[in-house]
Formats: structure tokens, C-alpha cells, sequence
């Protein structure tokens, strides 16, 4: 036997995503690019079946003729002909595009990308020599000649990024975003060991910001070759960002052993409001109850972001004294102080302020995620004479879809007996 709320659930679903794609597909005809663009970005979100559109390759908004490429491409319906026909696409945008996508279809009719050397924009030119080595990298001398009279040095460097990938990484000279393109393509094509050997040695010479790029990449790396890298530069360092960096990437691969008690002090004691939330989820994660007199003076403080951390680590010890804050972060004009009360008084089931709670699901003026915040607390806490909320908010024509789908749960708990008339 079907689950009655499992099925109510989807009537409600079919029917918002079948006015939704009913209003995109008449918005298909709109003589604004940008409202077509729009619809199509839409449809290909949903999978919506467009028969012409391959028409849309020929509008003349080069933004509906990206959209419609995109389309096609999530559809599954990009051949290497079609592709091919846009190659002489007046943007540079869709020619870019092309390129990437022909050489990723598996295309191998190379040929027809050789006029790409001479493009007069940079960026198709880059995207091919930046494609070739990505799908092709063992094919890359049938391109190189092609670009040896190419007056922009940063196809060079790619073109020759096995040559000494330190120098280049390390040169003040190659710009950041082409760096990036190297050590992502060096990763991708190096084993593991040669990998943390090149990154470790660029890293002991770099600046800051290369340094918290080669963390990121050195923690895609097995714990067994890494780990080392992260025990050592934690121990050593004194940037408290890089220090960041190091043990939240660390500790993903490695586990909390990497973290030290030294380490969570510092954190929480930081003045970054990031950093500080941290360390309060790494003394949370070790049961750290040292901290509890401090998270409470937080809760006065001015600066939203600097709650979070305090609030959350108050909640995991089930501290009560949390629930004489409710009234002030409820009346605020903060919506983060909202969500703050929200939470409190979800994780310590605190009915006494249901009206309020109500009221926030029913307030239209408030955020949708704030607004099913609340409708989640009435389900959860099992407030049943609060169903006309949920109730009122699906017959609302002007309600959002995934709002009213989140008040059809609530209702199901609160009063199954009226979800047919609400369906009807």
C-alpha cells in the first residue's frame, strides 16, 4: 500500500513544478534575451523536453545562445557536427564554449580546431590549449606549432608546464588564475608521491596565498603521504589563516588526532569570527566543556557572525540558560539572531514560544529558508493546533514552491485528515 504522505507529497510537487514549467515554456516566446535565457536555464534544470531547441543556436541574444548550448549539452543531444557549426559564432563566448565541449565529446576531427590558434580572442585561444591538455594530453604537440608565433606568454607557460612546474609556480610573473590551471592539471596527471614532493618543496618557498592553495591540493592526497606535511606545518605555524587552512583540511583526511588542545584555544580566542566558530566545533567534537563561561559572554555581542560558534557549542551541552536569550534574538531585526532562536528552540524543545514561531512561518516579509525553519520546529515539536499555518500557506496561489512543500510535511504531521482539501 502506497505511503499516503509520500503521495501527498508528490501531488503537491508535480503540481508546483508543472506551473512553474508551464509559466517557463510560455516565457520561451518573450522578446527579452534575458527573461529567454532565464527560461531556458530553468527548463534545463528540470529536464524539460524542448523540441526546437536547436533554433535557440540561432537567436540572435548570445546569452539565449549559451543557454540554449548548456541545454543541450545537459540533455545529451551535442554531437561534433553541431558543435563544428558553431565554431565560426560571431562570441567568442559560444566559439569558447565549442571548443571545450567538442574536445570533450570525444571529437577527434582536430583539424577543424587549428583556425582556433589564430582567434583573435585570448580566451578561445587559451581554451584550446587549456582543453587539449585536459582531454587530450598525449595529442598536445599537434597543437604546439600551431601556437609557436602566439604573442601571449601565458599560452607558452602552458604549453610547457613539464618543463619546471616550481619556476613557474614560484615566478612572480605568471598570473594567479594561470597558476591555478597548472598545479590543477599537474595534479590531475601525476601520481600521488610525485605529487606531494613538488607541491611540499613549492610550499616551503611560497607566500601566503600560494601556501593555501597547495593545502588544498596536498589534502586530496591519502592521509598516509600527507599526514605528515600537516603535523609538522601545524606545529610550526604562526599565520593564524594558514593555521586554519591546515588543520580543517588536516583533520578531513587525518581525523581530529591531528588536533591539538593548544590549537582550539587559539581558535576560539581568534577575533575572525570563522575562525573563532571553528574552534568552538573542534571543542564540541572533542567534548570540551572548558569553554561554556566563555560562549555565554558571547551572546552579547554586537556582531552576528561572532554568535554562531558560542550558540551551537552552548546547544551541544544542552545549556538552558540559552532560553533567556530567545526573547531578544526573537525581536531583533537580525535575521541570523532569528535563526539563532530558532535553533534554541528547536534543540531544547521550548513550546512556550510556539505563537512566536508560528508567527515567523506566517510573515512573509522573512526569508523562505527562516520561514521552513519555523515550519520544521512546529512539526518536530508537534504543535497541532498550529495547523492552519502550514494549511494557509499551501492555498497561498503566491506562496513559493518549495516553502509550500515544506508546509505540507508539517501539516501531514499536525492534521493529515485536511491535506485532500488543500490538495484539491
Amino acid at each position: 500500500m502506497a505511503n499516503p504522505i509520500i503521495e501527498a507529497y508528490k501531488i503537491l510537487q508535480e503540481k508546483i513544478r508543472h506551473d512553474n514549467m508551464r509559466l517557463y515554456l510560455e516565457l520561451l516566446e518573450s522578446k527579452v534575451s534575458t527573461v529567454k535565457a532565464k527560461s531556458i536555464q530553468e527548463l534545463s534544470k528540470q529536464k524539460v523536453e524542448i523540441t526546437h531547441m536547436h533554433e535557440m543556436l540561432n537567436d540572435n541574444s548570445p546569452n539565449v545562445r549559451i543557454s540554449a548550448l548548456k541545454y543541450l549539452e545537459k540533455m545529451g543531444k551535442l554531437d561534433c557536427d553541431l558543435l563544428k557549426s558553431l565554431f565560426k559564432d560571431i562570441s567568442p563566448l559560444i566559439r569558447k564554449e565549442a571548443v571545450k565541449l567538442y574536445l570533450s565529446l570525444g571529437c577527434e576531427d582536430f583539424k577543424e580546431l587549428f583556425p582556433f590558434a589564430k582567434d583573435p580572442d585570448f580566451k578561445v585561444r587559451f581554451q584550446l590549449v587549456s582543453s587539449f591538455i585536459e582531454f587530450y594530453p598525449e595529442d598536445i604537440d599537434k597543437i604546439k606549432d600551431k601556437f609557436k608565433d602566439d604573442p601571449n606568454p601565458q599560452i607558452k607557460v602552458l604549453l610547457n608546464i613539464t618543463d619546471n612546474i616550481s619556476e613557474i609556480i614560484l615566478s612572480e610573473e605568471i598570473p594567479l588564475s594561470l597558476k591555478k590551471l597548472i598545479l590543477k592539471r599537474y595534479f590531475e596527471s601525476n601520481d600521488s608521491v610525485t605529487v606531494y614532493n613538488t607541491f611540499t618543496e613549492i610550499y616551503n618557498n611560497s607566500l601566503k596565498e600560494m601556501k593555501l592553495i597547495i593545502i588544498k591540493y596536498i589534502a586530496g592526497l591519502p592521509c598516509e603521504i600527507s599526514k605528515n606535511f600537516f603535523t609538522k606545518n601545524i606545529d610550526e605555524e604562526d599565520d593564524i589563516e594558514i593555521l586554519f587552512e591546515l588543520v580543517n583540511r588536516g583533520k578531513k583526511i587525518c581525523g581530529n588526532d591531528i588536533v591539538q588542545d593548544w590549537v582550539i584555544d587559539k581558535f576560539i580566542n581568534s577575533d575572525l569570527p570563522k575562525i573563532k566558530n571553528f574552534g568552538f566545533r573542534l571543542a564540541m567534537e572533542k567534548d570540551d566543556m572548558n569553554y561554556v563561561d566563555y560562549a555565554r559572554t558571547l551572546l552579547d555581542v554586537v556582531e552576528d557572525d561572532l554568535l554562531n560558534g558560542a550558540v551551537n557549542y552552548l546547544l551541544y551541552f544542552l545549556d538552558y540558560t540559552l532560553l533567556e536569550k530567545v526573547p531578544e534574538f526573537l525581536e531583533s531585526l537580525s535575521i541570523k539572531r532569528k535563526n539563532y532562536a530558532l535553533q534554541i528552540i528547536k534543540k531544547l524543545k521550548a513550546e512556550q514560544f510556539l505563537v512566536e514561531v508560528s508567527k515567523i512561518a506566517e510573515n512573509k516579509q522573512y526569508p523562505i529558508n527562516l520561514r521552513k525553519n519555523a515550519l520544521n520546529i512546529l512539526k518536530i515539536l508537534k504543535a497541532n493546533s498550529f495547523w492552519e499555518t502550514p494549511f494557509n500557506i499551501i492555498r497561498d496561489e503566491n506562496e513559493s514552491g518549495t516553502l509550500k512543500l515544506t508546509a505540507l510535511t508539517t501539516l501531514l504531521k499536525l492534521n493529515p485528515e485536511v491535506v485532500p482539501n488543500v490538495l484539491e
